[in-house]
């Protein structure tokens, strides 16, 4: 249990980080300070619900998603946010620097897979054995929930169903979202 829980924190602080180079002062629901490059309050909103992913193939580069939702309370410069973004950042595996960080507001391609979630097997004892390949940490904050999921090489079909869905999420983001220029940082 002890890697899982490592898995989840590792994903918490780099969705943090992620979350912090936007000019958020973390990942997470509830109301939410904007900050400028001098850690100054320009403005403020309400998040209704964020997910954070971790896609984390064996010989490639990770890649870690979050999606943040707003409410309708905005004020200074938040008045200007997207009621919907998705960020990806690009991480080189062995140094764990960040490569890339795209954004992407209102993503139009990448459709939630309510029917793979109601499906997850949550109590199967089916195995796999899992030596190379991707793994995905998914973690889902709304207002009335929190809930965390991972796993590797999917075989049942709900599983295939979320991992595509985040691959694709990422591909919409790389393709069609802006490149934000930020710092090399340190997301081990």
């Amino acid at each position: 249990m002890n890697i899982f829980k490592r898995t989840l924190d590792r994903t918490y602080r780099v969705a943090d980080e992620i979350a912090k180079s936007i000019g958020l002062d973390r990942f997470g629901v509830g109301r939410t300070i904007l900050r400028d490059h001098r850690k100054w309050k320009t403005g403020e909103l309400e998040i209704t619900s964020t997910w954070a992913a971790a896609i984390q193939p064996s010989f490639e580069n990770e890649s870690f998603l979050l999606f943040i939702q707003t409410g309708e309370q905005k004020a200074g410069t938040a008045a200007d946010w997207p009621s919907v973004s998705l960020l990806n950042a690009t991480v080189e595996t062995s140094s764990k620097q960040l490569i890339s960080l795209h954004r992407l507001d209102s993503p139009v391609k990448t459709v939630w897979p309510d029917q793979a979630f109601a499906a997850i097997p949550w109590a199967s004892n089916d195995w796999h054995l899992t030596l190379d390949g991707t793994s995905y940490t998914f973690i889902l904050e709304s207002m009335p929930f929190i809930g965390s999921l991972i796993f590797a090489n999917p075989e049942n079909p709900a599983l295939k169903r979320i991992s595509r869905f985040l691959q694709e999420a990422a591909a919409e983001s790389r393709e069609h979202g802006i490149l934000i220029p930020s710092k090399s940082q340190d997301f081990a």
